[in-house]
Protein backbone atom coordinates (compact mmCIF):
# COMPACT_ATOMS: atom_id res chain seq x y z
CA UNK A 1 0.00 0.00 0.00
CA UNK A 2 2.57 2.12 0.86
CA UNK A 3 3.94 2.39 -2.85
CA UNK A 4 0.96 2.36 -4.55
CA UNK A 5 0.70 5.71 -2.54
CA UNK A 6 3.67 7.20 -3.96
CA UNK A 7 5.75 5.83 -1.11
CA UNK A 8 9.11 4.14 -1.09
CA UNK A 9 10.36 1.05 1.40
CA UNK A 10 13.56 0.44 2.56
CA UNK A 11 15.34 -3.10 3.08
CA UNK A 12 18.11 -4.35 5.22
CA UNK A 13 20.57 -7.61 3.35
CA UNK A 14 20.50 -10.45 5.33
CA UNK A 15 23.16 -12.71 6.14
CA UNK A 16 21.91 -15.69 3.33
CA UNK A 17 21.22 -13.01 0.63
CA UNK A 18 17.55 -12.18 0.81
CA UNK A 19 16.17 -8.89 1.87
CA UNK A 20 13.76 -7.53 4.72
CA UNK A 21 11.52 -4.50 4.88
CA UNK A 22 12.73 -2.28 7.57
CA UNK A 23 11.33 1.03 7.47
CA UNK A 24 8.50 2.68 5.27
CA UNK A 25 9.14 6.15 3.59
CA UNK A 26 5.71 8.42 3.12
CA UNK A 27 4.03 11.33 4.98
CA UNK A 28 0.89 9.79 7.00
CA UNK A 29 -0.96 11.50 4.74
CA UNK A 30 -0.30 9.99 1.75
CA UNK A 31 -0.09 6.64 3.65
CA UNK A 32 -4.38 6.98 4.49
CA UNK A 33 -4.65 8.36 1.48
CA UNK A 34 -3.78 7.59 -1.95
CA UNK A 35 -2.72 10.85 -4.35
CA UNK A 36 -3.70 9.03 -7.33
CA UNK A 37 -7.28 7.18 -5.99
CA UNK A 38 -10.75 9.50 -7.77
CA UNK A 39 -12.08 10.82 -4.77
CA UNK A 40 -13.11 14.17 -2.98
CA UNK A 41 -10.20 16.08 -1.42
CA UNK A 42 -12.60 16.85 1.57
CA UNK A 43 -12.72 12.63 2.15
CA UNK A 44 -9.20 12.77 2.47
CA UNK A 45 -9.28 15.28 4.98
CA UNK A 46 -11.82 13.86 6.98
CA UNK A 47 -9.86 10.08 6.93
CA UNK A 48 -6.42 11.87 7.70
CA UNK A 49 -8.06 14.06 10.54
CA UNK A 50 -10.17 10.97 12.06
CA UNK A 51 -6.58 9.73 12.62
CA UNK A 52 -5.29 12.55 13.96
CA UNK A 53 -8.09 12.98 16.71
CA UNK A 54 -7.30 9.12 18.13
CA UNK A 55 -3.60 10.25 18.06
CA UNK A 56 -4.89 13.31 20.30
CA UNK A 57 -7.33 12.13 22.25
CA UNK A 58 -5.83 8.95 23.70
CA UNK A 59 -3.98 8.63 26.87
CA UNK A 60 -0.50 9.81 27.45
CA UNK A 61 1.10 12.91 25.53
CA UNK A 62 1.02 12.93 22.06
CA UNK A 63 3.54 14.10 19.50
CA UNK A 64 2.62 16.21 16.80
CA UNK A 65 4.71 15.35 13.15
CA UNK A 66 5.44 18.73 11.86
CA UNK A 67 3.90 17.58 7.89
CA UNK A 68 0.91 16.40 10.01
CA UNK A 69 0.23 19.45 10.90
CA UNK A 70 0.36 21.04 7.98
CA UNK A 71 -1.12 18.17 5.31
CA UNK A 72 1.94 17.81 3.71
CA UNK A 73 2.01 15.22 0.77
CA UNK A 74 4.68 12.95 -0.92
CA UNK A 75 7.99 15.13 -1.44
CA UNK A 76 9.27 12.71 -4.51
CA UNK A 77 11.05 15.62 -5.99
CA UNK A 78 13.23 15.37 -3.00
CA UNK A 79 13.72 11.52 -2.85
CA UNK A 80 15.15 12.57 -7.03
CA UNK A 81 17.17 15.12 -5.95
CA UNK A 82 19.09 13.50 -2.51
CA UNK A 83 18.64 9.83 -3.74
CA UNK A 84 17.44 9.40 -0.31
CA UNK A 85 14.06 7.55 0.48
CA UNK A 86 13.47 9.49 3.87
CA UNK A 87 13.37 12.72 1.98
CA UNK A 88 10.05 11.83 0.89
CA UNK A 89 8.81 13.07 4.53
CA UNK A 90 11.64 15.87 5.19
CA UNK A 91 10.55 18.67 2.43
CA UNK A 92 11.54 22.27 4.00
CA UNK A 93 8.59 24.81 3.68
CA UNK A 94 9.17 27.98 2.41
CA UNK A 95 7.18 30.45 5.15
CA UNK A 96 5.84 32.73 1.79
CA UNK A 97 4.06 29.98 -0.31
CA UNK A 98 3.34 27.89 3.48
CA UNK A 99 1.51 31.30 4.26
CA UNK A 100 -0.87 31.24 1.04
CA UNK A 101 -1.64 27.90 1.29
CA UNK A 102 -2.39 28.48 5.02
CA UNK A 103 -4.73 31.51 3.71
CA UNK A 104 -6.42 29.31 0.98
CA UNK A 105 -9.96 27.98 2.52
CA UNK A 106 -9.69 25.06 -0.31
CA UNK A 107 -6.24 24.20 -0.06
CA UNK A 108 -5.63 21.06 2.29
CA UNK A 109 -2.80 22.40 4.26
CA UNK A 110 -5.78 25.19 5.55
CA UNK A 111 -8.34 22.51 5.59
CA UNK A 112 -6.07 20.57 7.62
CA UNK A 113 -4.27 23.05 9.72
CA UNK A 114 -7.40 24.62 11.36
CA UNK A 115 -9.12 21.86 12.57
CA UNK A 116 -5.82 20.40 13.90
CA UNK A 117 -5.94 23.46 16.02
CA UNK A 118 -9.66 23.54 17.42
CA UNK A 119 -8.69 19.34 18.06
CA UNK A 120 -5.91 20.85 20.21
CA UNK A 121 -7.85 23.84 21.71
CA UNK A 122 -10.56 21.35 22.89
CA UNK A 123 -7.96 19.14 24.39
CA UNK A 124 -5.81 21.57 26.18
CA UNK A 125 -9.48 22.97 28.09
CA UNK A 126 -10.56 19.84 29.49
CA UNK A 127 -8.96 18.00 32.65
CA UNK A 128 -9.96 14.63 31.34
CA UNK A 129 -6.91 14.48 28.73
CA UNK A 130 -4.57 14.70 32.07
CA UNK A 131 -1.58 12.34 31.21
CA UNK A 132 -2.65 10.28 34.42
CA UNK A 133 -6.95 10.16 33.54
CA UNK A 134 -8.01 7.11 33.05
CA UNK A 135 -9.15 5.25 29.71
CA UNK A 136 -11.68 2.37 29.22
CA UNK A 137 -12.20 1.42 26.07
CA UNK A 138 -16.14 0.58 24.58
CA UNK A 139 -16.72 -1.92 22.71
CA UNK A 140 -19.53 -1.05 20.09
CA UNK A 141 -18.97 -1.60 16.47
CA UNK A 142 -15.78 -2.55 14.51
CA UNK A 143 -16.35 0.32 12.61
CA UNK A 144 -16.47 2.68 15.79
CA UNK A 145 -13.30 3.06 17.69
CA UNK A 146 -14.64 4.51 20.67
CA UNK A 147 -13.46 5.18 24.36
CA UNK A 148 -13.97 6.90 27.62
CA UNK A 149 -11.45 9.43 29.38
CA UNK A 150 -11.72 10.37 33.13
CA UNK A 151 -10.23 13.82 34.57
CA UNK A 152 -7.79 12.32 37.65
CA UNK A 153 -10.49 13.93 40.58
CA UNK A 154 -13.00 11.85 38.03
CA UNK A 155 -15.13 15.42 37.78
CA UNK A 156 -15.37 15.41 34.15
CA UNK A 157 -15.96 12.49 31.52
CA UNK A 158 -15.79 12.45 27.44
CA UNK A 159 -16.51 9.78 25.26
CA UNK A 160 -14.47 9.66 22.64
CA UNK A 161 -16.21 7.96 19.08
CA UNK A 162 -14.43 7.77 15.78
CA UNK A 163 -15.94 6.25 12.58
CA UNK A 164 -12.96 4.66 11.20
CA UNK A 165 -14.80 4.11 7.58
CA UNK A 166 -15.68 5.67 4.97
CA UNK A 167 -19.97 4.61 5.49
CA UNK A 168 -22.13 6.65 7.81
CA UNK A 169 -22.44 4.45 11.03
CA UNK A 170 -25.24 4.71 13.87
CA UNK A 171 -24.49 3.82 17.27
CA UNK A 172 -26.81 3.55 20.46
CA UNK A 173 -25.03 4.53 23.52
CA UNK A 174 -25.50 2.96 27.38
CA UNK A 175 -24.58 6.04 29.44
CA UNK A 176 -24.78 3.84 32.35
CA UNK A 177 -22.73 1.44 30.95
CA UNK A 178 -19.88 3.88 29.93
CA UNK A 179 -19.97 5.90 33.69
CA UNK A 180 -21.97 8.70 32.61
CA UNK A 181 -23.97 10.30 35.87
CA UNK A 182 -27.53 12.07 35.12
CA UNK A 183 -29.48 12.38 32.00
CA UNK A 184 -28.45 16.16 31.25
CA UNK A 185 -26.71 16.83 27.70
CA UNK A 186 -23.37 16.01 26.41
CA UNK A 187 -21.43 18.99 25.00
CA UNK A 188 -19.11 17.67 21.34
CA UNK A 189 -16.09 19.15 22.58
CA UNK A 190 -15.30 19.96 18.59
CA UNK A 191 -18.33 21.39 16.92
CA UNK A 192 -20.05 22.57 20.15
CA UNK A 193 -23.23 20.82 19.40
CA UNK A 194 -25.23 19.79 22.56
CA UNK A 195 -26.68 16.20 22.26
CA UNK A 196 -29.68 15.71 24.40
CA UNK A 197 -30.01 11.89 26.01
CA UNK A 198 -33.59 9.36 25.08
CA UNK A 199 -33.41 8.50 29.20
CA UNK A 200 -29.92 6.72 30.07
CA UNK A 201 -29.11 6.68 26.16
CA UNK A 202 -28.32 8.60 22.95
CA UNK A 203 -28.28 7.56 19.30
CA UNK A 204 -25.26 8.88 16.80
CA UNK A 205 -24.89 8.93 13.80
CA UNK A 206 -21.29 9.44 12.26
CA UNK A 207 -20.96 10.71 8.67
CA UNK A 208 -17.67 9.02 7.19
CA UNK A 209 -14.54 9.37 9.31
CA UNK A 210 -16.70 11.78 11.33
CA UNK A 211 -15.42 12.30 14.72
CA UNK A 212 -17.38 13.02 18.35
CA UNK A 213 -15.87 14.14 21.33
CA UNK A 214 -18.71 14.55 24.30
CA UNK A 215 -18.36 15.85 27.34
CA UNK A 216 -20.68 14.81 30.02
CA UNK A 217 -20.64 14.37 34.05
Amino acid sequence: QTQRHGGFVNYRANPDGSRSPYELNIVYFDALNDPAADEPPALQVDRFMASQAILLSMAGVPGVYVHSLFGSRNWREGVAQTGQNRTINRRKFERADLEAELLDPSSIRHQVFHRYRRLIVARTGEAAFHPRGAMQVVQLSPAIFSYVRVAPDESIRVLFKHNVTDMERSVTIDLDAVGFRGAGPLVDLIGGAEIIPGGTAIELALPPYGVYWLRGA
